[in-house]
């Protein structure tokens, strides 16, 4: 399986990706946490941003025309199975992604949070389960394509859900910057969804 972080040109947090965080880029913290789960045959990034560097990983140019819902389809189309990941989760933990892996389902894998709130750039897609008809055009959404392709859901553990949290604006690196990995509570909880 090959895991692939989807990168693309941030409009409300510009250069998030190259952002140091403990001394590390954000997308070197992200990259080196997967490349610890053994499981997989590559790590890729496929980005939009034609900024992106990275050592001793391959970047894929995101050419696709639309939404992420059109690059995560040319993913799954071009390379196969994959393990989806956003390039913006700074908390992201190895061991919940081997439990995801060791959890052998023969449709997309999606974690879903106890409030019912999913995450499908954490997910696992399988080719085989690819509807050539889907496009951006019929699904808006990461969401929407999730629910369209079959899948079954993986209950996030209690002790993961902090895992999942987003740099997508200043408020949030803030939030990070004062709370870091383990912080729980309200704050992090709603910054989740």
């Amino acid at each position: 399986m090959i895991a692939v972080v989807f990168v693309k040109r941030s409009v409300r947090l510009p250069g998030k990706h190259s952002i140091l965080i403990d001394g590390k880029r954000l997308l070197d913290r992200v990259v080196e946490t997967i490349v610890k789960v053994k499981e997989f045959d590559e790590v890729i990034v496929f980005s939009k941003d034609l900024s992106v560097s990275g050592k001793g990983i391959r970047i894929i140019k995101d050419n696709t025309e639309g939404t992420i819902v059109d690059s995560l389809i040319w993913a799954i189309q071009h390379l196969g199975d994959i393990f989806a990941f956003a390039g913006d989760m700074p908390c992201i933990s190895a061991d919940l992604i081997s439990l995801m892996i060791r959890r052998k389902s023969s449709v997309a894998l999606i974690p879903i949070h106890s409030d019912g709130g999913v995450e499908p750039l954490h997910a696992i897609y399988l080719k085989k389960s690819l509807d050539d008809g889907l496009n951006s055009n019929t699904l808006r959404t990461l969401k929407s394509f999730a629910k369209m392709i079959p899948h079954e859901y993986f209950p996030i553990p209690a002790s993961y859900e902090h895992t999942f949290f987003n740099l997508n604006t200043p408020e949030d690196l803030k939030f990070f910057r004062s709370n870091g990995c383990q912080a729980k509570g309200e704050g992090q909880k709603k910054a989740l969804h």
